[in-house]
């Protein structure tokens, strides 16, 4: 689709333009073929003289100001310009081949009119340009299918190159890590190396360590062969003397069952014992009362009561049964002489 085309601004027949060094124009009607419009008959004098102003002059405010004022009234075309068409006429042709050979344009070289050149008649039938649309058209639709394929084939080229460069970067990558890879395996063979080392000569002390201790072991176990036989006699000497030692229990024991019994013998003899001299006193005093009777029995009593104070005093068990044997004659005797004296 065509749009319109600046032909001229203001009071220029052409299109000024201004920069840092200087002012210079341009002739739009000249490049109508480039919008897509035909040129049919050259340009005036008035439209192709040339505009410029060089250096600082451009740069005053006058010259500023008919520009400035110039681009505010900018004049376009475009369907006055006439159908499209890229072709220019005959008498276009003509001036402009005349034009370059005044200029000189091309060194000089004989210009060579192309026998391709499209002639554009003066009115072109309607059937003619919906033909030469047609045409066009189809054309254009080639050209974009060969400009979608060509895309396509670019990207595919591209997809592909896109996926080599990424192989290869993983590649390179892979590369890399198996590098770092190598050198980590490399520097642990070290270390594992060094630690071979270090163990060996560490299973080397080990080894001396062991011996010794194994020395000593064997020194040991003599020391303690001969404290296990120390041991032995020491406990046997503990045998014997618990054997002992329950066999003076035993004694100790029987001795005090003996001695209880002995002790409740010789309560049991006291106790009769003060049971006669109990007798014994009664009679006494029966003797003091009959004085003139029992005078007889009264040497008998006396000697009772020393017997039973010699009873009394005597602690041997063997004594104390031949003390009570005298004091039982000794009542027999006095019970004779009561018995007597109370007949009389």
């Amino acid at each position: 689709m065509r749009g319109e085309i600046i032909v001229s601004c203001g009071s220029y027949p052409n299109v000024p333009l201004v920069g840092p060094q200087g002012a210079i124009n341009y002739n739009p009607l000249l490049a109508l073929r480039q919008g897509g419009y035909p040129i049919r008959q050259p340009p005036s004098d008035l439209e192709v003289t040339p505009f410029v102003i060089h250096g600082p002059k451009a740069l005053k405010i006058g010259n500023l100001r008919k520009i400035a004022q110039a681009w505010q009234h900018v004049v376009q075309k475009g369907a006055e310009l006439d159908s499209r068409s890229f072709g220019a006429s005959q008498s276009y042709k003509t001036w402009l081949q005349a034009r370059i050979q005044a200029i000189g344009l091309i060194g000089g070289l004989p210009y060579v009119q192309s026998d391709q050149g499209i002639e554009i008649p003066e009115v072109i039938k309607i059937e003619e340009f919906e033909q030469i649309l047609g045409q066009l058209e189809t054309e254009q639709q080639t050209l974009k299918r060969k400009l979608e394929q060509k895309q396509a084939e670019v990207l595919q080229e591209r997809l592909l190159k896109e996926e080599s460069m990424k192989k290869a970067r993983l590649e390179h990558q892979y590369r890399i890590r198996m590098a770092s890879c190598l050198q980590a395996a490399d520097v642990e063979m070290g270390l594992r190396r060094v630690e071979r080392n270090q163990m060996a000569l560490e299973n080397e002390s080990l080894k001396e360590t062991i011996t010794t201790l194994e020395e000593t072991i064997a020194t040991l176990t003599v020391d303690e062969t001969e404290k296990d036989n120390e041991l032995r006699s020491l406990r046997k000497k503990v045998h014997s003397f618990e054997a002992g030692h329950l066999r003076i229990q035993a004694d100790l024991e029987l001795s005090v069952d003996e001695g209880w019994k002995s002790l409740t013998q010789l309560v049991e003899k006291r106790t009769k014992a003060y049971e006669a001299q109990a007798v014994v006193q009664e009679l006494q005093a029966t003797i003091v009362e009959g004085k003139p009777r029992a005078q007889a029995t009264s040497k008998i009593a006396q000697h009772m009561v020393d017997a039973l104070k010699a009873l009394q005093a005597t602690k041997d068990s063997s004594k104390i049964s031949k003390e009570l044997a005298q004091l039982l004659e000794l009542c027999e005797e006095f019970r004779d002489t009561t018995s007597t004296s109370s007949e009389t």
